[in-house]
């Protein structure tokens, strides 16, 4: 949504905010990785869960969770520290000159407030439709 709105204001062109999502997609610590680190796996059992996905496919945590490596709430918990480790796509554009550190603050702090407005506005628009809906 940020890069949609980088677009929209000038910032940034499609091209490059996709090309800034493709980094940011590819440049996230792999999840057997994560799960050594974080001694949920063992190297033995990563080797297993890519064996297994070689052959069938399917997604490296809930693989390790079927084969009860590890349960889904640790599995979860770990999709989102690999979610958090990404870099944003602000610093991926400022790192590759789309952006400097002073238009990303600005432009961060415009969609911020948009977005205030925004929930502020469905918010208003609720309560008016609840109203109605109640009579009044």
């Amino acid at each position: 949504m940020f890069g949609a709105y980088l677009v929209e204001i000038g910032l940034a062109t499609a091209g490059e905010v996709i090309a800034a999502l493709d980094k940011q997609r590819t440049s996230r610590i792999p999840f057997g990785k994560l799960a050594l680190q974080q001694r949920l796996l063992t190297v033995g059992q990563i080797w297993q869960v890519l064996n297994h996905q070689a052959e069938h496919g399917g997604l490296f945590g809930e693989i390790a969770v079927e084969h009860g490596f590890m349960t889904g709430e640790q599995r979860d918990k770990l999709l989102l520290r690999q979610h958090a480790t990404r870099p944003a796509i602000g610093s991926i554009l400022v790192k590759d000159g789309v952006l400097t550190g002073a238009a990303l603050k600005a432009s961060l702090e415009g969609y911020e407030e948009r977005m205030r407005r925004t929930r502020g506005s469905k918010k208003s628009r609720d309560e008016h439709l609840d109203g109605m809906h109640s009579g009044g």
